[in-house]
């Protein structure tokens, strides 16, 4: 535990030192879960069981925060660096990309720069320093939420529990879910705003015309009109007037209200 106790007050800032926390740590932890779960099966002194469940807090919550850094270093990486890599060691694309900067901080943004012509790929790079591609998602998940882990953490600490990356993951979903969804409404709300705008345009020109026949100019377009067109415009004139007092009794609800801006 004595490495896994240091990097809890002090994470390395060093993707290959940074991986070895990560995957030593997530073993680290499971076998701490077990042990709990194997005191509260046992019945064992309270004490004890209250020791293994802080460490297992403490150590969480290292993970938590080293998984977002290495979340960090991923975002870093670019997804192809050209050319067929040369014959290699297994570790030598994350010896590349480490290169002479040993203690490059993570939020240095040139650590990208040290990239040798022997990298392929940033698959290539998180399958060596022993990751698979959805863990490295997942990191970079953690990476743009940093507010959401803050708040598992928290939230665990309220309430005696262990912070898990399940429950962020969850979290930073709904979130996504809910921006798409905003996304989509205000899309199809600028969709029919603009067609409201055009219906109502219409609507103030053609109420705009009627209130500017005279009575006489009625009188003509009437005696102009054949028998069967009368006919027909008084079925519309009917028609209109059930339209207009609907529209009176919608306008009534917004009477007052300022809908769009003066120019």
């Amino acid at each position: 535990m004595n490495e896994i106790e240091i990097y809890s007050e002090n994470l390395p800032d060093n993707i290959q030192d940074i991986s070895k926390f990560v995957l030593i740590g997530r073993e680290k932890l499971a076998s701490v879960r077990a042990e709990i779960r194997a005191i509260n099966k046992l019945q064992i002194a309270e004490e004890v069981r209250n020791q293994k469940k802080e460490e297992a807090q403490l150590l969480a919550e290292a993970l938590l925060d080293a998984e977002v850094k290495l979340g960090e270093l991923f975002q870093q990486l670019p997804k192809s660096v050209g050319g067929r890599p040369k014959e290699k060691t297994a570790d030598s694309s994350v010896d590349s990309f480490i290169g002479n900067n040993h203690h490059k901080s993570a939020c240095d943004t040139t650590v990208t720069s040290k990239i040798d012509k022997d990298i392929n790929t940033k698959k290539e790079i998180i399958q060596n320093l022993g990751f698979k591609q959805k863990q490295a998602e997942r990191f970079e998940t953690l990476a743009k939420n940093k507010d959401l882990v803050e708040q598992v953490k928290q939230e665990a600490r309220e309430n005696d529990d262990i912070p898990t990356r399940t429950q962020v993951l969850s979290l930073a979903k709904a979130r996504k879910q809910m921006q798409e969804q905003k996304e989509e409404e205000y899309k199809e709300f600028c969709a029919n705003s603009e067609k409201g705008k055009k219906l109502f345009n219409q609507l103030v020109d053609s109420l705009g015309f009627i209130k500017r026949l005279k009575s006489e100019d009625i009188e003509l377009s009437m005696i102009l009109l054949d028998t069967h067109l009368s006919k027909d415009i008084i079925e519309d004139i009917e028609e209109v007037q059930i339209k207009l007092t609907l529209l009176k009794q919608e306008a009534q609800k917004y009477k007052g209200v300022k809908l769009w801006q003066d120019k």
